[in-house]
């Protein structure tokens, strides 16, 4: 059992031990967090008496499942929106940090710290959560609050979510491919949830970066719905009949009121107890009350479908292949523009023109290279100007056919009268340099005529404040000493 919480400094870690974890300590990934110890996730912790250990990825992915279990509970936390898994890459690497919570959990499949300064239900949700994950402190158990940022907002449906495989299998579908989701409805009476509202989770801008399939095994089983993404092409159905894409999800649910005898909902079921294994789960679920032969998350009583799903319901979506008009598509028409989404070239963005200029199967509407250039938007330097040859005379990240400043002289384009500029000139107003006010190959008519012109530019030069007395006399002494202007 673990010791008496205590208040506590900021604890940064490169090496760490089991006996190295403070009593009351919580683990946070340190890549999870922006701001370390000043981060919204870790001053929740400190707020409920704990003190907070950053720990870093190469120390991470060493520690065991005991040293883990060693803290009250295990962070990872919102690194302000952060696209794609190197912020959790450790974790990934390491699942024993999930193995060893044995409390409770909750997984958020948005980004809370981006939004806290614009919607004020991102820090509740924040100190809700972290609160939820440290419920169970002193007792032994360790608990969980992990975000997905923004780490999955691109995947595409069914996609594998690494990091947590030591809870077992989680596939999630990006905003960035079911589109934005911005309206969200609480499914779930809940502690993690207290005090929050529709509307302070919902008009985020993107609400929602990561939403949970429905299919059997996009969760594990032990884990509820709290909160889902509105949307009539969503993936699960709430046991209030609303529809979206499931996005928060906990382990370790009591309902309010669970427990009381009454049944009221969510809760499929209630007692007057809050024990598993006697027909009505601690959270008030059924148990083992459902005999469903065929597998298809149907009771035979209430299945639709006689013989197996192979016959009846292949794609395994609750819908009779007489009745079902996408038979082979678990998601049906999802984003109801008459395409099966097993054959729609977007199936979770409406496109019943199934336009494909590239031909290459992927819908416009969808596409990951607006432009049709055939370079990737990822790696575009002008993603949304068709520019296949890439071209970046300055060199500064931005392709031409978008580049105010071409070739990166301070000058933009449009008022720049020498295009382009060898990189690293200086030039004047007009952006030009020396070297093409005064080109050593134009046809003087001899060098002197040459070198009055350098005479010219640079006294101008000088007058602007381009270059010193100093420099202007190297340049000419240069000028004077070539053979520019010269008759060959």
């Amino acid at each position: 059992m673990k010791k008496t919480l205590v208040a506590g400094v900021i604890g940064s870690v490169a090496m760490l031990t089991a006996s190295a974890a403070f009593a009351g300590s919580v683990a946070i990934l340190d890549s999870t967090v922006s701001g370390g110890a000043g981060s919204p996730e870790a001053q929740a912790a400190i707020a409920l008496g704990h003190t907070v250990t950053l720990i870093d990825s190469a120390t991470w992915t060493t520690m065991t499942e005991a040293q883990f279990s060693a803290y009250d509970a295990i962070i990872l936390g919102d690194p302000t929106c952060q696209v794609g898994n190197a912020a959790v890459a450790a974790a990934a690497a390491n699942p024993a940090w999930a193995t060893a919570t044995d409390g409770n959990v909750i997984i958020i499949g948005t980004d809370p710290t981006y939004h806290m300064p614009f919607s004020p239900g991102a820090g509740v949700l924040i100190s809700n959560g972290v609160a939820f994950s440290l419920e169970d402190a002193g007792t032994g158990k360790t608990g969980a609050y992990i975000t997905l940022s923004c780490y999955e907002h691109f995947s595409p449906a069914d996609t594998g979510v690494s990091f947590l495989s030591g809870y077992g299998d989680f596939n999630v579908i990006g905003s960035g491919m079911s589109g934005a989701l911005n309206d969200a409805h609480i499914v779930a009476a809940h502690p993690a949830l207290s005090g929050l509202t529709d509307a302070l989770l919902s008009n985020w801008g993107n609400s929602v970066h990561e939403s949970f399939g429905a299919m059997a095994g996009s969760w594990p089983s032990d884990f509820e719905v709290l909160a889902l993404a509105v949307s009539p092409s969503g993936n699960f159905t709430a046991p209030d009949g609303t529809v979206g894409f499931p996005y928060i999800l906990a382990r370790g649910i009591i309902p309010d009121h669970c427990g009381d005898g009454t049944i009221a909902a969510p809760e499929e079921c209630d007692d007057g107890n809050n024990l598993n294994g006697d027909g009505c789960s601690e959270a008030c679920n059924i148990e083992d009350s459902c005999v469903d032969s065929d597998g298809d998350q149907v009771c035979d009583e209430d299945d639709m479908c006689s013989g197996s799903d192979a016959s009846g319901d292949p794609d395994f979506d609750l819908l009779c292949s007489d009745v079902d008009a996408c038979d082979l598509d678990p998601y049906n028409d999802g984003d109801q523009d008459g395409v099966c989404g097993d054959v729609d070239n977007c199936p979770l963005l409406s496109n019943a023109d199934q336009l494909d200029a590239e031909g290459d199967g992927q819908g416009d509407v969808c596409d990951g290279d607006d432009d049709n250039d055939g370079v990737a938007d990822g790696s575009d330097n002008c993603p949304f100007d068709a520019n296949p040859d890439q071209s970046d005379t300055d060199g500064d990240g931005a392709g031409n056919v978008c580049d105010v400043d071409d070739d990166g002289d301070g000058v933009i384009d449009a008022d720049d009268a020498c295009v382009p500029t060898p990189l690293g000139e200086e030039v004047n107003a007009a952006g030009c340099s020396l070297s093409q006010l005064c080109p050593c190959d134009a046809p003087w008519k001899n060098h002197g005529a040459y070198v009055s012109c350098m005479a010219k530019a640079t006294n101008a030069f000088v007058a602007a404040g381009l270059m010193s007395g100093a420099e202007k006399g190297a340049v000419m002494s240069e000028a004077g000493a070539s053979d520019c202007g010269s008759k060959k």
